[in-house]
């Protein structure tokens, strides 16, 4: 009782008073860390999961699709492990804060020459992995992208 904690889950996180939340879905917040960064607990294990998925090594290229908040912690977490990234959105001012956040190179995905702008960037290969963090509703775009500037066995 009185303990900070960090949750997250469909249907148990809600903002409310009160909330349950089952203990494996809930961590302990140290004292020295401030309300405002322990509520990226949830976001950042989402974007942790998908960089751990995809195995990327050191040196390795990696496209992220989406540069909101997810793609963004998500191109942070895979400069921090040495992968090189290449941030894709269709807002140029999500592009510009992916740069200063250490992107290497960004493109508008919505752009035809995105998929030779990368292969050139890559010596022709293409990314090592390619994460989405884009919504589409109705449409397979991201997707069809991806499969465009993935390299092979990417």
């Amino acid at each position: 009782m009185g303990q900070r904690i960090a949750g997250t889950g469909p249907g148990y996180a809600n903002h409310a008073e009160l909330n349950y939340i089952p203990r494996a879905l809930c961590v302990p917040v140290p004292d020295a860390v401030e309300d405002e960064h322990a509520a990226f607990a949830g976001l950042g294990a989402i974007a942790l999961h998908a960089v751990r998925t995809c195995e990327v090594t050191i040196g390795e290229t990696v496209a992220v699709l989406g540069a909101g908040l997810l793609g963004l912690l998500a191109q942070q977490m895979l400069r921090a492990s040495g992968a090189r990234v290449i941030a894709l959105d269709l807002d140029p001012q999500k592009l510009t804060l992916a740069r200063e956040l250490g992107a290497e190179h960004a493109f508008a995905s919505d752009d035809p020459a995105t998929a030779s702008c990368l292969r050139d960037v890559t010596d022709g290969r293409g990314a090592d992995a390619v994460l989405i963090f884009a919504a589409a509703p109705q449409s397979g775009a991201p997707l069809a992208l991806a499969a465009e500037i993935v390299a092979e066995r990417g």
